[in-house]
């Protein structure tokens, strides 16, 4: 079996709809267990919650930016709205990689058996 890193089931990995005992990664097919299965549950429910925490506390703090007109603002308030951006833009990426690096294994071999078979 090919080696399969922890960043490859964060960014590539998906459960099969109804049989959450099989994850595809790419073209290849893995029969998973329980206990990563579930893992990996919580994990997209998580990530979920904090998109949609992070995306409320951005618009309220954004707020402040609604009424002035972009011919009326000037580079300071242009660079705070920025700077608020990327923080936010930021936060979500660190989420998401520390969430999935809590929650994924490091030795993925255990947890994964290849299917010859296609599902």
């Amino acid at each position: 079996m090919k080696k399969i890193s922890r960043t490859k089931v964060m960014l590539q990995g998906e459960l099969k709809k109804g049989d959450r005992s099989i994850l595809k990664i790419g073209n290849r097919t893995y029969s998973i267990q329980k206990d990563f299965s579930k893992k990996i549950r919580l994990k997209n429910i998580l990530l979920g919650a904090e998109t949609l925490i992070l995306t409320v506390l951005y618009r309220l703090s954004m707020r402040k930016f609604e009424e002035i007109p972009w011919k009326g603002a000037d580079p300071e308030l242009i660079g705070e709205g920025l700077l608020i951006t990327f923080l936010f833009l930021g936060s979500l990426a660190a989420a998401f990689l520390l969430t999935s690096m809590a929650l994924l294994p490091k030795d993925m071999e255990n947890h994964l058996e290849e299917l010859e078979e296609e599902y």
